[in-house]
Parts: C-alpha cells; sequence; structure tokens
C-alpha cells in the first residue's frame, strides 16, 4: 500500500478498523499506515467515512473492531487529551474573550497529563515562534472578532501545533474560506507542514485540494478504501472507475474487450497494450477519458467514421475557462463528450457545427465493468 514512504516509520497505523452507526458501516475494515513527517489526505464523497476515520485516530470515536497505534502504541480507549494528536475543525472553536496570543497560548498551559509544566518564558516563546509561522504576529493582541476568516484559520493552526504534536489532524478547515483566500491557503499550509515536519492528516471532499497539497492520498467510498497514492498516481492511474470519476474523469462509456480494443455502441477505444491486462477477450468493461486528454477538431480522420479513439458529433457549446477552453460534443445519439484544451491550442469552432473528437490511446483507462455509480454519466 505504501510506495516511497516504505522507508519511514508509521506516525500512525491502522489495523482492520470498523465503525458502524446503527446498520451503516461508516468505516469497513481500513488497514493503514502513515508515515511521520508525511502530508496525507482522507479524499472521498460526504459520508464516505473520512471524517469518522480521522475521529476515531483523534480519539472522538471509538472503533468498533480493529486497532489505532500512535508510534506503535494502541491508542484506542485514550481520550483525545491523552493522545499526542491535536485537531482543527471546520469551525475554529476560538476563544472570543482571548486576545490572538492567549487563545494560541492557552493549550500550552492546559497541558497533557504526564506533559511537564512550561514557565511563562517558554510559553511565551512557543507562541511567538507559532504565530511568527502562521504570519500572525502583529496581530497577537486582537481579539478573534477583529480577524478575517483566514486570519481566524491561521490562529486555530497556530494553536494547533504550539504544542508540537505528533499528528495534526485537519477537518476540512478552508472550506469556509472563499476561492482564492483556499488556494493560497493551500500553499501556505503545506509549506508550514514541511517547516514543523509534523504529520498532518487532511480530511477534504475537493480533489484539486487533495492533489495539490498531499505527499499520498487516500481515496475513500462506503467505508472502504479504494485507492492509496501519490497524487500523480491517483489522478494518472486511478484504481476504480469511482477514482477516476471522484478525481475529475468525464468521459465514460461501457462496452466488451475486443481484438485489443474496447467497442462500445458510439465509439471504438483502444488503450495502450497494458492498460487491458486482467481484462479477457469478451470481457465487459469500462473506460474512461479526461476532458484534457481529448481534442476537438473539423478534420475528419482518414479511417472514416468508425475510427477509433475518435467520434463525430455537434458542438453544443464552448466555454471560456481561463486557461483552458471547454468544448460540448453531443454523437449522433446524444451522449455528451467533454474536452479541454489550452487556451493558445485551441480552434475556434462555431457553435452547431459537424467536429470530431479524438484522444490517444495512453489517455485511454479500462475499469471493471462493476465501476461505481460515481462513473456512470452515460447511463
Amino acid at each position: 500500500m505504501t510506495s516511497q514512504n516504505e522507508d519511514r516509520a508509521a506516525t500512525v497505523s491502522l489495523r482492520g478498523v470498523r465503525k458502524h452507526f446503527g446498520d451503516l458501516a461508516a468505516v469497513d475494515g481500513v488497514d493503514l499506515d502513515i508515515a511521520e513527517g508525511e502530508f496525507l489526505s482522507l479524499l472521498g464523497p460526504s459520508g464516505c467515512g473520512k471524517t469518522t476515520l480521522l475521529r476515531m485516530i483523534g480519539g472522538f470515536e471509538d472503533p468498533d473492531g480493529g486497532d489505532v497505534l500512535l508510534r506503535g502504541r494502541s491508542v484506542v480507549g485514550l481520550p483525545p487529551h491523552k493522545r499526542t494528536v491535536n485537531t482543527v475543525f471546520q469551525a475554529y472553536a476560538l476563544f472570543a474573550h482571548m486576545t490572538v496570543a492567549e487563545n494560541v497560548a492557552y493549550g500550552l498551559r492546559q497541558r497533557r497529563e504526564g506533559q511537564p509544566r512550561l514557565s511563562k518564558s517558554e510559553i511565551t516563546e512557543r507562541v511567538s515562534e507559532a504565530l511568527a509561522l502562521v504570519r500572525m504576529s502583529e496581530y497577537a493582541q486582537r481579539r478573534p472578532k477583529k480577524l478575517s476568516g483566514g486570519q481566524q484559520q491561521r490562529v486555530a493552526l497556530a494553536r494547533a501545533i504550539v504544542n508540537r504534536p505528533d499528528v495534526l489532524l485537519l477537518d476540512e478547515p478552508l472550506s469556509a474560506l472563499d476561492r482564492n483566500l483556499r488556494e493560497q491557503m493551500q500553499v501556505e499550509l503545506k509549506l508550514i507542514q514541511r517547516q514543523v515536519g509534523i504529520t498532518f492528516v487532511f480530511v477534504t471532499h475537493d480533489q484539486s485540494e487533495a492533489l495539490s497539497m498531499s505527499d499520498r492520498i487516500v481515496v475513500m467510498n462506503s467505508g472502504k478504501v479504494e485507492q492509496v497514492g501519490t497524487p500523480q498516481e491517483v489522478y494518472e492511474r486511478p484504481a476504480s472507475g469511482f477514482v477516476a470519476a471522484f478525481v475529475g474523469m468525464q468521459n465514460f462509456a461501457d462496452g466488451a474487450v475486443r481484438d485489443g480494443a474496447v467497442a462500445t455502441d458510439w465509439a471504438t477505444f483502444r488503450p495502450e497494450a497494458d492498460e487491458l491486462a486482467g481484462h479477457a477477450a469478451g470481457a465487459s468493461v469500462r473506460v474512461g477519458v479526461r476532458a484534457e486528454s481529448v481534442t476537438v477538431g473539423n478534420d475528419a480522420p482518414t479511417e472514416g467514421d468508425q475510427a477509433e479513439n475518435a467520434v463525430a458529433g455537434t458542438l453544443a457549446g464552448t466555454s471560456f475557462l481561463g486557461d483552458a477552453v471547454q468544448h460540448v460534443l453531443l454523437t449522433g445519439d446524444g451522449r455528451e463528450v467533454l474536452a479541454r484544451t489550452p487556451v493558445d491550442q485551441a480552434e475556434a469552432l462555431a457553435t452547431g457545427t459537424k467536429v470530431w473528437a479524438r484522444w490517444s490511446p495512453s489517455a485511454v483507462r479500462v475499469f471493471a465493468a462493476d465501476a461505481s455509480e460515481a462513473s456512470r454519466k452515460d447511463s
């Protein structure tokens, strides 16, 4: 399950972890090692189990089965304040009557059992370091109500890292921020994590957020792990149709393997040979192609209307996305094909005209026919 992290000790280990709420299996047999100093994201839709898993690491929920280990020691049954873990929630929960510096210092004054008490000068030094790290030093004497949402998020982060926990858990902490600020904080959060060297476990339903920040991504669905890998692995080599759809693949089709290709009722998809490994001739499969791998133009393929990795249709619409142009092509039977082209490479095409969509063999991904409903966009 691990790759580049196999040579690093695990800060967190999950062994067959299960959690039920009534008849619902919120987490269903998860095994995972999270390496020391790793930025790992739990990615998936609402209800997939990612927040429940985070809460079990933090001690806010106990598993019904399996084990949670911190640095090799089981912590099942231990309350949050007895774990070397801190959590940043969606709601920052800052104390309104305290200054920024007092909010950050609060955790140092409420030391965990067995931890040495810090002197006033040590607390002041640690608070100053934490505020400098999140670039909030000049706001040390302000009250939270005088801060913007992004500034409050920084204070919550400083308060969490000032205790120097082994693991920092972040439960969608950027979800309340506007897009520009969220993107800025994604960059800064990653830089801060690198500076402090703490293991970060980050929960999100935003695939772009997970891709931009993580060392590894755990994609979850219905309480189970669908795939664990680097952002590049998850994006370029999704392990299932569900993963492919959740990390942004738009074009899917169902068909059967024939002569080294996948024949569907509206196009023939020929992938590179290794993509069909494990799929026998005649097997029912699902194929997918990302929008950015599809090009649209007026010229028909020389092979004719039934050419492989190409389909004819009518250009139904064009959208300007800033760095790209998105075309929507409708095939003869009404199926949508999405293409996304860099602005400087996009042809000027008139809506309503006949066009061709093409893609290369290397862009075709093949999945088992029982791929999740999340990828069934042409059904």
